[in-house]
């Protein structure tokens, strides 16, 4: 029997929009990531516009320096997006505390400043949102989503606000594990908290250790191994390796800034109507090859043109096809990772391998820059970085942060924040 058209139109419009709607639904995590595929070139940087100076951490004293965040859309129009602020504990989990407590406006921010690309082959809009200032330290997440639908996210990115009270001394030096002395690095460290008052260190602190910014690989959870509240004074010297990190090797990197000409460790470059297309110097597995120490940027990227006069917006994108060498990884998984990809493993920088030429390649999009990166080995029997070695003499940034919450204290609140590279040990 023919249903009347009304109640056909009525039922595709319920299923329509219920799709709709549970797609919107997406799982927020509370780290950086990017939840739609269109948005490329996410950057959150003290404000600055040197291009170079936007690859330092989003790590700001409360009441400092403003943060920007910057993204693009690859769309041809305009899309309505807001964002708001999360505050999180050290543990990036959500603390307790209302809207209120950390800021003094209303928790929703339009986000109004944009351009339109020029002269791209890639059409984009380039966002910029100035991040509210916020009235308490601690752990940040900025959530971007479309229109005003808190569940259609487009992207989160991490932040961390300090106070100035707390005073750290950190040493490097080799593991004290014979075994890792020559590819790990050790950090031993001492909070100098002075008069302020902590009335029990091994629960109310809480420190965490970041090599090159990483949240991805940083050590949670040590706990003091002295206290003396009479100098003000909280020591961690371990023993065990438990404030080890692998030095890993150099970072790789490419200069993708012209789209006219290839740049260091770019082998050719073609232009047609609709692309660019940048095809990498081949790689090869640096393992069981002794360090060869070089400048680097630790794993960042800045982005930047050469030989145009616009700004970012007429920065244009280049599929750029990484490849790699490696004939002894066919068991194991090998990714591209950097800030980038937000030291992800996304899907689309698995390296496949061609059964022809034995080498892993895979392509992806990436904004005209100057870009670090690195391949991993995930499985296999394989060490996640046996692709490129790890060794002590490697440089690196690390920094420490200290939170701290007292008995009556309903959030984590950063209290000292040191930043410092292996070269000035």
């Amino acid at each position: 029997m023919l249903r009347p058209i009304p109640f056909i139109l009525g039922l595709a419009l319920m299923v329509f929009t219920t799709s709709v709607s549970f797609a919107k639904k997406t799982k927020m995590l509370y780290r950086d990531h990017i939840y739609q595929s269109n948005i490329k070139a996410v950057k959150l940087f003290p404000k600055t516009t040197d291009p170079v100076q936007m690859m330092i951490a989003p790590v700001v004293p409360l009441n400092g320096q403003q943060l920007i965040l910057e993204f693009d859309d690859l769309a041809e129009d305009y899309q309505e997006y807001r964002a708001k602020l999360i505050h999180c504990n050290y543990d990036w989990k959500p603390s307790n505390l209302a809207n209120m407590e950390y800021l003094d406006n209303y928790n929703e921010f339009n986000i109004n400043d944009y351009e339109f690309s020029e002269n791209t082959r890639v059409d984009f809009v380039k966002y910029q949102l100035q991040i509210p200032r916020v009235k308490m330290s601690g752990n940040y997440v900025v959530v971007v989503y479309k229109e005003s639908d808190p569940e259609d996210l487009i992207l989160t990115a991490r932040f961390v606000v300090y106070r100035n009270i707390a005073g750290i001394d950190a040493k490097l030096s080799r593991s004290d594990l014979v075994m890792d002395r020559d590819i790990k690095q050790q950090i031993n460290f001492q909070i100098n908290y002075g008069s302020y008052t902590i009335s029990n260190a091994f629960t109310d602190l809480k420190v965490v250790l970041r090599q090159n910014h990483r949240w991805d690989n940083a050590i949670f959870n040590l706990k003091p191994t002295n206290v003396r509240h009479d100098l003000g004074q909280v020591e961690y010297n371990f023993f065990n390796g438990e404030n080890n990190f692998l030095g890993g090797n150099e970072y790789r990197f490419i200069d993708l800034r012209s789209v006219s000409y290839t740049g260091r460790n770019v082998a050719k470059i073609r232009r047609d109507d609709y692309m660019n297309y940048a095809w990498l110097n081949t790689d090869r597995s640096r393992q069981g090859e002794p360090y060869v120490g070089y400048k680097d940027q630790n794993g960042q990227f800045f982005l930047e043109n050469v030989g145009l006069e616009q700004d970012l917006a007429g920065s244009d994108y280049m599929k750029t096809t990484f490849s790699l060498e490696a004939p002894n990884f066919d068991q194991g998984k090998i990714f591209v990772i950097g800030a980038f990809s937000n030291w992800e493993l996304q899907p689309e920088l698995r390296m496949k391998k061609d059964p022809q030429s034995g080498i892993y390649t895979c392509t992806t999009l990436l904004k005209q820059g100057f870009y670090n990166y690195q391949y991993v080995v995930l499985g296999g029997g394989h060490q996640w970085w046996d692709v490129e070695g790890s060794f002590f003499d490697t440089e690196n940034d690390y920094d420490i942060i200290v939170y701290y919450r007292g008995p009556t204290d309903r959030a984590d609140q950063v209290i000292g924040y040191r930043a410092f590279n292996t070269q000035q040990q």
